[in-house]
């Protein structure tokens, strides 16, 4: 094969140790296909547990899209709390509303056990 056929398209420095082992986690999704796509994704929030190596990951939703459905997203976050919880503060008791604006703004990967 020629050179000219097989460029060098991105170089970057690569560092090798193992030092950072333990606390580093690689996701796969076997199952997710080419679309949705994470990629351009906005990590909203993360979550680990370092002892059961569980991780929870959300992702920003645009709600702002035209593929976005906000009846159903409004839908959603009602029946994520049991009530409309929009503009609410957290309980007594701690617990949070899962959609504070009113509507399902975010999607995430939850409990993921680490690899």
């Amino acid at each position: 094969m020629d050179e000219e056929e097989d460029p060098i398209v991105e170089e970057m420095p690569v560092f090798l140790s193992k030092t950072l082992h333990d606390s580093l986690y690689l996701f796969q999704y076997p199952t997710k296909t080419e679309l949705p796509n994470h990629d351009e994704s906005v990590v909203i929030n993360c979550c680990v547990k370092p002892f059961t190596q569980e991780v929870k990951v959300d992702f920003a939703l645009n709600t702002e899209s035209k593929h976005y459905d906000r009846f159903k997203g409004e839908q959603f976050a009602v029946a994520a709390d049991g009530k409309n919880t929009f503009g609410a503060l957290p309980s007594k008791g701690g617990e949070r509303p899962t959609y504070k604006r009113g509507i399902m703004d975010k999607a995430g990967l939850h409990p993921a056990r680490a690899r």
